[in-house]
């Protein structure tokens, strides 16, 4: 017996700890979401920070679910925020994946500033390359909470510019024409001009999308509509939306620049001389298409 005690104990498993079973009570009641069991088996004197076979502790069974009223309850019991499962994952991952659909955003930063109260590591998040931020964003207008924003960036539990295989936040952002969360990016540092595997900005993405109003903040903040990807097509080339389009070209594009609709210049434009003649007269031309009038010609320019 007491050389099965030196094993289990070099190989992790303290005496009285349950890691060789798959589960235990108090774990099964929390996965059911039976918060009166949970009740019951801690009062009966259940061990809270029993770890399982897969390391899963009954907090990373409630985190894993979001569960905030068993988390909380079992915070208070004494159950250990800093703990990681088979899968090197913490209590505090498990709360940002799962707690962040559009639904639950409040209640994910709720969970999440409470771990991190009771001391939960912040870098984790961090090591994982998970943000946070990202995942506010992808749950859309309906899903932004400033408040909650604020509190991941300002505490750097995310980071503004934090890139994954999607892109930064701020890509995310421009995809779903989020100005309000476009400008909190930028208060805390995002690269206005980041860019995707595809080499492409923010202003890309908004500009195919025809966000117009984060197109025009964006170039308002110094975007470069100039830039290209790696197929060397600039934001005015996915731009289709005629409002997206007068927004590049007041803020300099190149009035001949490719486009891939392969549209050709309206034949009231076709007079135009210089450069600037041109993009005045397609800005013209556009902004009457809008309207629904028929453009004015244009002059020749020398």
């Amino acid at each position: 017996m007491r050389m099965i005690v030196v094993l289990l104990v070099l190989v992790g498993v303290a005496p009285g700890c349950d890691r060789i079973k798959k589960s235990t009570p108090l774990i099964d009641a929390v996965r059911a979401k039976d918060s009166a069991k949970v009740a019951a088996l801690l009062k009966e004197g259940a061990n809270v920070n029993a770890t399982v076979r897969d390391g899963t502790t009954p907090l990373i069974a409630a985190a894993a679910t979001c569960q905030w009223p068993l988390i909380k309850t079992l915070v208070e019991k004494g159950a250990k925020v800093d703990v990681y499962d088979a899968s090197k994952t913490s209590p505090l991952m498990y709360a940002v994946y799962h707690c962040s659909s559009t639904a639950k955003i409040p209640l994910a930063y709720t969970v999440v500033r409470y771990l991190i109260e009771k001391g939960a590591q912040k870098g984790d998040l961090q090591k994982t390359g998970f943000s946070p931020a990202m995942q506010v964003c992808l749950g859309g207008r309906e899903a932004f909470h400033p408040e909650a924003m604020r509190y991941y960036l300002e505490t750097g539990l995310t980071r503004a510019d934090a890139a994954i295989k999607s892109g930064t936040p701020l890509h995310c952002a421009a995809s779903r024409g989020l100005v309000a969360y476009a400008t909190l990016l930028l208060k805390h540092g995002a690269k206005i001009d980041a860019r995707d595997t595809k080499g492409q900005t923010a202003l890309h993405l908004a500009s195919d999308r025809g966000h117009v109003r984060l197109v025009r903040f964006l170039l308002s903040k110094g975007a470069d509509p100039k830039l290209t990807d790696k197929q060397g097509r600039a934001p005015y080339y996915y731009a289709s939306a005629l409002d997206v389009r007068i927004a590049l070209l007041q803020h300099g594009v190149d009035p001949s620049s490719p486009h891939r609709l392969g549209a050709k210049p309206p034949d009231a434009c076709k007079a135009a001389k210089t450069k600037d003649a041109q993009r005045t007269c397609l800005i013209k031309a556009f902004e009457a298409k809008l309207r629904g009038t028929p453009p004015a010609p244009s002059p020749s320019t020398k």
